[in-house]
C-alpha cells in the first residue's frame, strides 16, 4: 500500500492499482526512447503486472502499532511480503516469460546486499530464475533488457511519486525519495543532463525536467482518504473497506520553457 499521512486521514493507494497507473505511463512512451521494440507489447504486460503480488496484501490493510499508521510498502516485514512477490512473478511468468524477467530483475533488486536469510535466499532464488528464462527465451539481449528494466524502475517511481504526494505540494515537502529526482534515466535518455526530475506546479500537473514521452498526457489512480476517526471507532481493515474511492487525476507534461 502506498501510504501518506495528513493531520485527520491518511491517503492510500493499493500497489495493483499503482502499477497499473504505471502502465498507462508507458502506454505514452516515446518510441524515441524505446529499443527492442518488438517486445513492447512484453515490457508493458511487466510494467502494468509488476506489484500483482499485492494484490493480496492489500485487501485488508494491517495496523502499524509502532507507527501509529497503517502499514504500507516500505514498513510491511519482508516475512509477509517475500512468499506473495514469488507469487506475483510466478503469476506474471506464467502468461509472459520477458515480463516475468523484467519483473524478477525488479522484484530481486530490493535485495540486492541482503543481510537476512530468508531476503538472501529469496534473492538467490530470483536470480536462478532470471538464468532459466533467459535461456528459456533464447534471443534477449542484456542491453535490451538493461533498457527496458530502466523503464519499468522510472515508472514505477513516478507512478508512486505521483500517488504519496499531495497534488501541488512544494519541492521542498515531497517524498524525500524522489524529491531530488530518478536515478536510472540515463538508461534510456540520449542526451546528457542528468536524471529526471518531476515538480508539482499545481494540483493538476506534474512536470518533469526531461520529457520521454511523445506528448503530454493524463492519467487517474484511484484513491482511498480514510479518516483517522473511522479507524479509530471501526479499525483500519473495516474503516478502509467501507471508504469510497475517488479519482486522482494528473497531467504529465514537460516543464514549462
Amino acid at each position: 500500500m502506498l501510504i501518506y499521512e495528513r493531520e485527520r486521514d491518511f491517503v492510500m493507494v493499493e500497489q495493483n492499482k499503482h502499477a497499473i497507473l504505471s502502465g498507462a505511463l508507458f502506454s505514452n512512451w516515446s518510441e524515441a526512447y524505446l529499443v527492442g521494440k518488438q517486445r513492447k507489447s512484453d515490457v508493458l504486460f511487466a510494467i502494468e503486472y509488476h506489484d500483482r503480488a499485492w494484490i493480496t496484501l492489500d485487501a485488508t490493510p494491517l495496523w502499524n502499532d509502532g507507527q501509529d499508521a497503517p502499514y504500507s510498502f516500505i514498513d510491511l516485514p519482508s516475512l509477509l511480503k517475500l512468499p506473495h512477490y514469488q507469487q506475483g512473478v510466478d503469476w506474471v511468468e506464467c502468461q509472459n516469460k520477458y515480463a516475468a524477467l523484467l519483473c524478477s530483475m525488479h522484484y530481486a533488486a530490493f535485495f540486492n546486499g541482503a543481510k537476512e536469510d530468508d531476503e538472501q535466499a529469496y534473492h538467490r532464488f530470483e536470480l536462478e530464475r532470471q538464468h532459466r528464462l533467459r535461456v528459456e527465451i533464447g534471443d534477449v539481449s542484456d542491453e535490451e533488457s538493461r533498457v527496458h528494466f530502466a523503464i519499468l524502475k522510472f515508472l514505477d517511481k513516478l507512478s508512486i511519486y505521483i500517488c504519496i504526494n499531495e497534488p501541488g505540494v512544494s519541492k521542498a515537502r515531497e517524498f524525500a525519495w524522489y524529491r531530488d529526482g530518478f536515478d536510472g534515466t540515463e538508461a534510456f535518455l540520449h542526451a546528457n543532463g542528468g536524471g529526471i526530475v518531476a515538480h508539482w506546479l499545481d494540483e493538476k500537473y506534474v512536470g518533469l525536467t526531461q520529457f520521454p514521452f511523445a506528448q503530454k498526457f493524463e492519467v487517474s489512480v484511484p484513491t482511498k482518504i480514510v479518516s483517522k476517526h473511522a479507524i479509530e471507532e471501526q479499525g483500519i481493515a473495516r474503516a478502509y473497506r467501507d471508504t469510497v474511492s475517488t479519482i486522482r487525476t494528473v497531467e504529465v507534461g514537460p516543464m514549462p520553457v
